[in-house]
């Protein structure tokens, strides 16, 4: 690397039974020597830096048949030694191990008992690989080991100007030469969720959140020691934890907050889920931003009774200010059962490195080329080398903070402030006359209005011929690869491209910032020219957010934009509930609903994380937020709440806003009695406010619940002990007029006790008033549920149909007579 030397950091790990023989000198590649350390530590015999040395155990035994066993084990480190004692009693086995995809040991056919020393790395991974019989057996056998990994972690001292870091010499510190502040070393948590504020509940879909996780792909199941599924537990820690395997592979995600250059440690418990109906190991993959981090392999170690939870941790160094934490089931066949994942924590670790200030400064290499080789020179000048144990330099390392050698990028402004074109202007708001030299690139910035859908690029010369060059991350190097380079006007002229929000790409991406370059054609030229961008819409100085009044209801047209329009809602402290509404004439506009933080931008969109919640009805159906105080992912709470209203539409919509709070629970619970049906209507546009409560309190096998005599399509929604939604339901039946809903829960399913308080509701999946009737039954007495199928005649043949259960037996009764 070339650039200039802002800053250099200098770490030594050295092994020595008295430091102060040393005298450590850096060489740069020009010659520079600095001194930075000289004959320092008095008698002591810590040397230079310390090891951490780590050692964590594996055991794997297997007593089947001769199928492969493939144990992939996270070490936390790219580098160290395993140690295998294993017993292959009587039958020969094999075992290799891999890393980085080599394979760095294979013990060949063999019988008896053992240890191998094996070592790994450094390399870019930090999984190693342990396969047994790799390819199968040909004969039945069985064989344990255990796996032993040691790995060492280097604690530096490193040698700095930086007074943000230390003010303390290295001629007053004392050996080791470790942490400079002498104070006990904490790490500090950032994250420890172990799910105990989920709902309990089988396959959450996508766009559910979980106690702060987000559900990104269908779906996960949340379990507790007292619920339902209980008896595949205990937790790890506390009363919860999840499968992240429902019934197809489920993806759950959260944001941890971290700063850039800082080590965390993340650690979890995970075990396999021990239903009896699973045989098979489970496998996860925890990411980072995107990137693989661990993969989580669950052997069948477990059984009911016995969960069996492991824990692993592994350390990363955040490269971004929010770091997306990722876990995914990897389950390649279809299963009901996954990884059980518990108690994750995040931990900011302690910087145990040592930091002092040399005994020459190291400010005179600033400015000097980084390019060549940099020599660390010790010198052993008292006693020698001939000491006990014998000195050993381990490890030692560079850091450097480049100088910047870019040349500044100019910042496209609107002057006035209400003109929809970007330039560089002089303080009388009149365009500027840039130059480019020869083979430089000058750079402009431009910051996108949120509410632009086009965007026209136009560079302008009268002396020759210019390239114009855009990037959407960062300045444009003139890479065909990575930029879009336009250069359709050969000679003076002007280049222009267009930007859309839709199309083929590169898209503009309103609200975000993109760059553009200009330079020459013909390096040996030198040009004048202008530059500007014209938007579509702009901003102005502030967005416009209308406020809502309690029970009032609000009427705008929208034009076809990508736009929003923006609303605010002031939220009562003594309220329990606020209803948002959005009713239209003509389709189709969408409603989004965001509380208000102390962010930069907190209005919201219809984007992942950019809103709390959003309702997209097609067509005119009214779109309508309820939020409580019990609300997830976000609870009500005073204050402002802001709403958003857009577009999906090619035409301009008119809409109706409302906001309608109250300080009594919005919620009408009516209670069902056994085998007694109750008729109901809904009018249009409800919210789903209205519940039926049916208590089971008899240790019943079976209960039925139905919908009948319905006018318009509807969803039946069921819930244990939790009131339903359309995102969180434990059952779910779809009818209509001719077709009627019967759900039937029973004891030989996944639910071993049905005792508890049933919710239901009933969506209305029309835009017309529902009326239908709803029934509970449950069996008594040992008396099977009696079920009314529907009925259809043709050409003489009967066909009874109904919602089946799998596994469930049915009996079919018929009479010859009407008599008997």
């Amino acid at each position: 690397n070339n650039r200039p030397v802002a800053d250099v950091k200098v770490g030594v790990r050295i092994e020595h039974a008295r430091a102060s023989d040393l005298v450590l000198h850096l060489i740069s590649p020009q010659g520079t020597r600095i001194l930075l350390a000289e004959n320092r530590g008095g008698a002591s015999s810590a040397g230079y830096g310390a090891s951490i040395v780590t050692t964590n155990v594996f055991p794997r035994t297997d007593s089947g048949g001769p199928e492969e066993d493939r144990n992939v084990i996270e070490t936390g480190n790219n580098f160290g030694t395993i140690r295998i004692r294993y017993d292959f009693f009587t039958i020969p086995d094999t075992l290799r191990v891999y890393y980085d995809g080599v394979r760095i040991f294979d013990s060949g056919l063999i019988n008896g008992a053992g240890t191998w020393n094996i070592n790994y790395g450094p390399g870019t991974s930090t999984q190693v690989t342990i396969v047994v019989n790799e390819g199968g057996s040909n004969q039945n056998t069985r064989w344990n080991y255990t796996a032993t990994i040691v790995t060492e972690q280097i604690i530096y001292t490193f040698f700095t100007e930086d007074t943000n870091l230390t003010t303390t010499p290295i001629k007053f510190a004392i050996p080791p030469f470790t942490s400079s502040s002498g104070l006990p070393l904490t790490n500090v948590v950032v994250l420890r969720d172990g799910f105990e504020n989920a709902n309990d509940g089988l396959n959450f879909p996508a766009g559910s959140f979980i106690d702060g996780w987000r559900v990104d792909r269908d779906n996960i199941d949340v379990l507790s020691n007292g619920g339902p599924f209980g008896s595949l537990g205990p937790a790890y820690a506390g009363q919860k934890w999840i499968d992240i395997q429902g019934n197809s592979p489920g993806i759950i995600s959260t944001n941890v907050t971290t700063t850039p250059g800082k080590q965390y440690r993340v650690s979890f418990a995970y075990t396999r889920n021990p239903d009896t109906n699973n045989i098979a190991p489970a496998s996860a993959r925890i990411s980072l931003n995107g990137a693989t981090f661990l993969n989580v392999l669950a052997p069948v170690d477990n059984t009911v009774g016995n969960v069996n939870w492991k824990t692993n941790s592994a350390v990363f160094t955040a490269t971004l200010p929010s770091t997306k934490l990722e876990v995914a089931s990897t389950q390649t066949t279809p299963t009901f059962y996954g990884v059980f994942f518990d108690d994750f924590t995040v931990e900011e670790l302690a910087d145990q490195q040592g930091y002092f200030l040399p005994e020459e400064t190291l400010n005179s290499l600033r400015g000097q080329s980084a390019l060549g080789t940099w020599t660390l020179e010790v010198w052993d000048n008292r006693v020698g080398a001939s000491i006990n144990p014998p000195p050993e330099l381990l490890s030692w390392e560079l850091q450097f903070i480049f100088g910047n050698t870019n040349p500044p990028a100019v910042p496209l402004t609107f002057c006035p402030s209400s003109t929809n074109v970007a330039s560089v202007y002089d303080p009388n708001c009149v365009p500027v006359t840039n130059t480019v030299a020869g083979n430089e690139i000058r750079y402009f910035i431009v910051d996108a209005p949120r509410s632009a859908t086009l965007a026209t690029n136009i560079l302008s010369s009268a002396t020759g011929d210019l390239v114009l060059m855009f990037n959407q991350d960062g300045l444009p190097s003139g890479n065909p690869l990575v930029d879009l380079i336009v250069n359709t006007n050969f000679g003076a002229g002007d280049e222009a491209f267009l930007l859309g929000t839709n199309g083929l790409p590169p898209n503009l991406k309103p609200g975000q910032r993109y760059y553009l370059g200009v330079a020459n054609f013909n390096p040996g030229e030198t040009n004048t020219f202008t530059i500007r961008v014209g938007f579509d819409r702009t901003d102005g100085s502030l967005i416009s957010v209308n406020p809502l009044t309690n029970g009032q209801c609000f009427t705008n047209t929208i034009p076809a934009t990508n736009a929003l329009d923006y609303y605010q809602f002031t939220v009562s402290t003594n309220a329990t509930a606020v209803s948002f509404s959005l009713s239209m004439t003509n389709p189709d506009v969408n409603l989004v609903v965001r509380r208000a933080l102390p962010v930069i931008d907190p209005l919201p969109r219809p984007n992942p994380g950019e809103y709390d919640y959003l309702s997209a009805n097609s067509g005119t159906q009214a779109d309508t937020i309820t939020i409580t105080t019990n609300s997830q992912p976000v609870p009500l709470a005073p204050g402002v709440w802001y709403l958003g209203v857009y577009n999906v539409a090619t035409n301009p919509v008119t809409y109706a806003i409302c906001a309608d709070e109250s300080t009594n629970s919005p919620y009408n619970i009516i209670r069902l009695t056994n085998d007694v049906p109750r008729d109901f209507t809904i009018p249009a546009g409800s919210p789903l406010t209205n519940f039926f409560l049916f208590t089971i309190d008899q240790t019943n096998a079976a209960v039925s619940f139905w919908l009948y005599n319905l006018n318009n399509p509807a969803d039946l929604l069921v819930n244990l002990d939790a009131l339903p939604d359309p995102g969180n339901y434990l059952f779910a039946g779809s009818g209509s007029s001719n077709n009627p809903v019967q759900i039937l829960v029973d004891t030989n399913g996944f639910l071993s006790d049905l005792n508890g308080d049933w919710y239901l509701a009933v969506d209305n999946q029309s835009p017309n008033d529902l009326s239908f009737t709803i029934l509970a039954t449950f069996s008594t007495n040992g008396l099977p549920v009696v079920i009314n199928p529907q009925l259809i005649i043709t050409n003489g043949t009967l066909c009874l149909s109904w919602n089946s259960v799998v596994g469930q037996d049915y009996y079919v009764e018929a009479k010859t007579n009407l008599t008997d």
